[in-house]
């Protein structure tokens, strides 16, 4: 993998690409006055896990035509800073013609077009990171097939219809006063604060703003004269400048009233991203399931922003459950009893080699992961925090289950490699008969080659047990030698041909 989710190539062309609008999302724009041809705008975010697609309307604003559940998003609340971090990148992003694949890893996917100008700013590095299907990340949004199907027909016929560049606002959450409020003392906090400017152009005006970078901050809605020494420009609509500003006083104004009134300012923790919470009950292959079974670990912050020792996981990725625990872990009773809570809600991790155990969050697979982020009005004044890779329990082995007293054939086969899962390990609290039964019901039994194949071999059944013979045990001498193919018996292979003469095989 080059970086990121990993696109580089392409598979045979294929004609997912084509698929048309479904009749729904043609249905809600012709109830909002829009034509599928009409322009796009994406908004994304991470700790709600939504997709926002808006679209123009007749009058030149646009409506919010559907809101599609994020099936993965990887990393932290915070910008993407450098190839590998895993985080899904923030900021506001272009999406040209060219950056759409049709012949996708992942379905079908396009380009978010990072590393901007406004990352590369900061050094940002990083290559391929996407918004796909397969609801997979590692560093995209990721979609489930049919949602990616949906999205990428909305923003192919508005490429279709003209428009040059589709854009993609990526947010950490959406800029409320009580996400304000709980994310205060984040020290991504200025760099949210620019994000939000042109957010608050947007939910003013219902107009694409003009995004900019100048002097390491996004600007919006800027033009530039022959006498502006800073090249910056000065804003294109004065009243909307101030509008936005008075905005801006209102929500500090607000945040400030929270805090005074005991709103704790918190940070989250997540083990790898997130997912929407109605796929918690969906059968999805997810990428990294274990890492997005519960929500974030709420983190208490001192006045300083400093990060405390108490915190209380969250039991899910939804509102209700992120507010529980932030109630939770800032309540002014003690310390200590929100550690208690915290150590009982959130899995506890044994250092193997001092025989100790502790309570933190972390990203799996990676032991000592640093995940950097910046201050947009100082990038040099990085705040770093240092994640701690969750332990993998020791995976029970068949062979640990088999008597040593049982015969010499039922020890060797019971070694092999046959594969085995969470279902497939013995539990001791079974206290099963140290013989033949317990290997029987640990272990997936050996695949033999049938006598004679039937007539649709294609939809044979794959499991071991179905191309068993029939002899009463198995494992017995008579029933192993009865398997092995013709020449190693000493008798002439017959094995049935096809009308062409070719031997099917087992795959």
């Amino acid at each position: 993998m080059l970086g990121a989710c990993g696109d580089p190539e392409y598979h045979a062309s294929n004609t997912r690409h084509w698929v048309p609008l479904t009749p729904e999302l043609l249905a809600l724009m012709q109830d909002k006055g829009m034509d599928k041809s009409d322009p796009v705008l994406i908004r994304t975010y991470k700790q709600e896990a939504e997709f926002e697609v808006w679209k123009k309307a007749k009058d030149g604003r646009y409506a919010l035509l559907k809101t599609f559940p994020m099936c993965r998003w990887s990393g932290q609340l915070g910008p993407k800073r450098k190839e590998g971090d895993r985080q899904a990148p923030e900021g506001y992003y272009a999406i040209t013609p060219a950056q759409l694949n049709p012949n996708s890893h992942y379905h079908l996917s396009y380009d978010i077009g990072y590393p901007n100008a406004y990352d590369r700013a900061h050094g940002g590095t990083g290559s391929y990171l996407m918004v796909h299907g397969d609801c997979s990340s590692a560093g995209c949004y990721s979609m489930t097939d049919q949602q990616i199907e949906e999205i990428y027909a909305l923003v192919r016929e508005a490429q279709s219809g003209g428009q040059k560049a589709v854009q993609m606002e990526a947010f950490p959450f959406h800029f409320t006063v009580q996400n304000m409020a709980r994310h205060r003392l984040d020290p991504n906090m200025p760099f949210w604060k620019n994000l939000k400017e042109g957010a608050d152009r947007f939910e003013i005006t219902k107009v694409e703003p003009k995004v900019g970078v100048c002097q390491g901050r996004y600007t919006f809605d800027r033009v530039t004269s022959p006498g502006d020494a800073t090249g910056c420009g000065a804003d294109a609509d004065p009243e909307l400048a101030q509008q936005v500003a008075d905005k801006e006083r209102d929500d500090n104004a607000r945040v400030a009233e929270l805090a005074t009134k005991g709103m704790p300012a918190v940070r989250f923790a997540y083990e790898d991203g997130g997912q929407h919470p109605s796929f918690k009950n969906k059968v999805t292959d997810t990428s990294r399931p274990d890492s997005i079974a519960m929500g974030p670990v709420i983190e208490l912050q001192d006045s300083k922003g400093a990060v405390t020792k108490a915190a209380v996981r969250a039991q899910g990725f939804d509102e209700a459950s992120i507010a529980a625990a932030i109630v939770e872990v800032g309540a002014p009773t003690t310390a200590v009893a929100s550690a208690a809570v915290a150590e009982a809600k959130t899995p506890a991790i044994t250092n193997a080699s001092a025989g100790t155990t502790t309570v933190v969050a972390s990203a799996p697979g990676k032991a000592d992961a640093t995940t950097s982020v910046a201050r947009a009005a100082a990038p040099a004044a990085d705040a770093r925090t240092s994640v701690t890779a969750f332990a993998t329990p020791p995976t029970t082995t068949i062979a640990a289950t088999v008597n040593k007293e049982q015969p010499l054939y039922r020890r060797l086969l019971a070694k092999l490699p046959f594969g085995s899962d969470d279902s497939a390990t013995t539990d001791p609290s079974q206290n099963l008969a140290p013989d033949a039964a317990a290997i029987d019901q640990a272990a997936p039994l050996p695949p033999v080659r049938p006598s004679s194949l039937s007539k649709d071999s294609s939809r044979r059944s794959t499991s071991p047990q179905a191309n068993l013979g029939t002899e009463a045990d198995p494992f017995s001498p008579q029933a192993i030698f009865a398997s092995l193919p013709s020449f190693m018996k000493g008798t002439a292979p017959s094995w049935p041909t096809t009308a062409n003469g070719f031997a099917p095989l087992d795959r």
